[in-house]
């Protein structure tokens, strides 16, 4: 065998309760029954359900008195859906008022069936929005990305069936912040999506999540800082080349401020003002060394 294989060891229904001593109870009596030890189970992935995790009771602690060798994890799967949910609550509001504007078209059989007529009539590229389900873990990023593609029939929907969720969508604040909860949840649902499968390793998992993360952190970058920051990496040369399309000056927005600047220090007031040292200091975003300057000059004893 040149490679790992998962499949289904077994599937049994539990007759009464749901405690972790009758799921323990019922792997053992089936690894028992066909002579598999205890000592072959490496690890338990769970989805932290209290019947598995509990400290005493739970079907992993009694799978550690068999074997106390047995290691368990946190299904990084539920781990990521989790996490998606600790969002700030700017943004948490924001997916509640989205759901609330979906519900009341979506969830009321002749609105709904008014609005595909719209979208119908206008040629949109949908003529009918998603519902969310919490279950559902790809259903919110769905949600957001329809809502974002039908704003302009949901806004003139809602203009005339409800004035103050009409308001919500037409505010460009609240369209932003929309906006981009539709890409990150899509990002997500991409991540998702990538982390199920067979024989998919930790490491695998591990590497798609770090991948995600640190582009994140790039997109509140600028371009010249997204691509500095990738100097001396193995993007490198990739690197240098960017910074060369991005260094030559695109105006001569400097030059012109300038001209303005000069205009407005020297005066018929001040026509022998030589204004070198002033323009620059105008111009600069260059913050100066007080301290160090304040060194060079020679103090007035008599001050």
């Amino acid at each position: 065998m040149n490679s790992f294989e998962e499949d289904l060891l077994f599937c049994k229904p539990l007759l009464s309760n749901t405690t972790g001593v009758q799921i323990f109870g019922l792997l053992d009596d089936f690894l028992t029954e066909n002579q598999i030890p205890w000592t072959n189970c490496i690890d338990v992935c769970t989805n932290s359900a209290r019947a598995m995790t509990g400290a005493t009771a739970g079907a992993i602690a009694k799978i550690k008195e068999k074997s106390n060798e047995t290691t368990n994890s946190h299904c990084i799967l539920h781990r990521h859906a989790l996490a998606m949910k600790n969002i700030p609550l700017c943004l948490k509001n924001v997916l509640d008022e989205a759901i609330k504007i979906v519900n009341f078209i979506k969830s009321r059989p002749l609105k709904s069936r008014l609005f595909k007529i719209l979208c119908d009539d206008l040629g949109s590229i949908h003529n009918t929005l998603l519902f969310h389900t919490e279950i559902r873990w790809l259903s919110r990023g769905k949600v957001l990305t329809r809502l974002m593609e039908l704003r302009a029939e949901v806004s003139s929907f809602l203009m005339d069936h409800n004035v103050t969720l009409a308001e919500t969508m037409n505010d460009v604040t609240w369209l932003c912040q929309l906006s981009y909860l539709a890409d990150i949840f899509n990002k997500m649902n991409e991540l998702s999506l990538s982390l199920q499968g067979r024989t998919l390793t930790i490491f695998d998992a591990s590497s798609r999540v770090c991948a995600l993360k640190r582009k994140i952190d790039y997109c509140s970058n600028s371009y010249v800082e997204f691509w500095l920051n990738l100097k001396n990496t193995s993007f490198d040369n990739l690197s240098q080349k960017a910074i060369t399309i991005l260094l030559p000056f695109a105006t001569t927005y400097l030059c012109e401020i300038g001209f303005s600047a000069y205009a407005a220090t020297k005066t018929k007031y001040r026509n022998r003002l030589n204004v070198e040292p002033d323009l620059r200091i105008q111009l600069s975003k260059i913050e100066p060394d007080i301290v160090k300057l304040s060194k060079n000059k020679q103090p007035q004893n008599s001050h």
